[in-house]
């Protein structure tokens, strides 16, 4: 038979996840330290599924063929002040696994969806049963490896949009040696309210175009430290209201 106890220590001196009971006949508590029955748990690398009973859990104690002085944990209990809304309810279909600072694994088998929550870092992992995935932190998301490919059958859209509070709403890229922007059907777009600047640095920059290339604007202003070309093969034309060279 399984006898009810309460945890009443945790931290095993051998380091093997066993735990302490108290009994509820018995007011002394059992100095004995029970390892906990796990549903997977073995060796070699020391894998399994570890989860140790809280102090004041509730827990099953049953014995190794019946001999008491060999006693281990069963499993733990729910009671009247706990379990409350994590699991079960209409239709049974939330599933869940929860640790004491609230963080937790959501299964909805209703609409198959999955949720992560980190409860410290209020950061949540949630796929939502139709085919959407999203992942929303108060803070920085970081990706790291070798290669990293994004791939998307429509759009990807980035936006760098910071709230009142606090942010300054920009977007880097950096790289070692050179970026490719390629548009295979269509344009490519660049639009901004104020500024654009296009330097390089240590070596030149080259506009090259199959048919037409056109500058336009309210002043068109060309300035180098040294020589200005402008070089046509058969024809080279200036039009313009009023055309003026070699003044100061």
């Amino acid at each position: 038979h399984a006898i009810p106890a309460i945890v009443i220590a945790n931290e095993d001196p051998d380091g093997l996840g066993k735990v302490q009971v108290r009994f509820d006949f018995e007011d002394k508590f059992c100095e004995y330290y029970m390892p906990i029955m796990m549903p997977e748990a073995g060796c070699p690398q020391n894998r399994g599924y570890i989860f140790v009973p809280e102090v004041n859990d509730k827990v099953l104690v049953s014995f190794f063929e019946g001999n008491p002085e060999f006693p281990f944990i069963m499993g733990s209990m729910f009671h009247g002040k706990n379990g409350k809304g994590i699991g079960g309810g209409a239709g049974n279909h939330i599933k869940s696994m929860r640790d004491k600072s609230g963080s937790e694994v959501v299964l909805n088998d209703k609409d198959g969806s999955v949720k992560l929550f980190s409860s410290k870092g209020n950061s949540t992992v949630f796929l939502d049963g139709k085919g959407n995935v999203s992942i929303s932190t108060p803070k920085t998301i970081t990706l790291s490896a070798t290669d990293i490919n994004l791939n998307a059958g429509n759009s990807i859209n980035l936006k760098a949009q910071p709230s009142e509070e606090k942010g300054e709403g920009f977007i880097t890229v950096e790289v070692e040696k050179y970026i490719t922007v390629e548009a295979k059907n269509e344009g490519i777009f660049l639009t901004s309210k104020e500024d654009t600047t296009i330097e390089s640095s240590n070596a030149n920059i080259e506009i090259i175009a199959k048919t037409d290339t056109v500058i336009s604007s309210e002043n068109i202003i060309i300035q180098a430290n040294e020589d200005v070309d402008i070089i046509g093969g058969e024809k080279t034309v200036i039009t313009g209201g009023e055309i003026k060279m070699n003044e100061s």
